[in-house]
């Protein structure tokens, strides 16, 4: 018989694709080819076959869950299934927004989550080198405390699932600055004032 053990799935996660490896199958000698397929949460396929010991999968799609199996196929023999091996890939953070707070110099980072992402780790970098983050937090948002005040920060996220982490977020900037100089002229006539700093 055309027995095959485990099999590994690699998600190649910045180029939609998937390696597959496996060990070549016992009484499997001869053509044997062996044919990876994965189903998706969305129940569309993905296939690639070889002789060697791994093929890849082209096309996978973020945010989505996959099952991959291999199986073998002889002149002498067609194997059971593998096990399956599940995998995801989680697509880049998106709707990424930022409330600063001046008074306390702390911001708050929110965005949309992801279906797949078990961890976000956020980056906020400074004109003057600080950087703060967080990371391996399930929530969606996250508090920077301890910024520096008259900065520009760029901040971006990502998203995460066991080795699989998606490419970063668009960026996104906010200022630590607090408005110095503040007057008020007064306009008796019509009732109104204008602020300047």
């Amino acid at each position: 018989p055309c027995s095959l053990a485990g099999i590994t799935a690699v998600p190649e996660c910045h180029n939609a694709s998937i390696l597959v490896i496996w060990e070549l199958a016992e009484g499997g000698e001869g053509n044997t080819v062996y044919i990876a397929t994965a189903e998706a949460s969305d129940h569309t396929y993905l296939s690639c076959n070889g002789t060697g010991t791994n093929c890849t999968l082209r096309g996978a799609q973020c945010d989505l869950h996959y099952t991959v199996i291999v199986a073998a196929s002889s002149d002498r023999c067609s194997s059971l299934r593998s096990p399956p091996y599940r995998l995801s890939m989680p697509c880049p953070p998106s709707e990424v927004t930022v409330r600063a707070s001046c008074e306390d110099h702390s911001a708050l980072v929110s965005w949309t989550s992801s279906p797949v992402a078990a961890t976000y780790y956020v980056v906020a970098s400074a004109a003057d080198g600080h950087t703060h983050t967080c990371s391996g937090s399930s929530s969606t948002n996250c508090s920077l405390s301890g910024l520096h005040c008259d900065e520009q920060y760029t901040v971006y996220v990502t998203a995460s699932h066991e080795n699989c982490t998606s490419m970063a977020s668009h960026n996104v900037t906010f200022s630590t600055c607090q408005p110095e100089g503040l007057s008020v002229a007064f306009h008796c006539s019509n009732e109104s004032a204008v602020l300047s700093w």
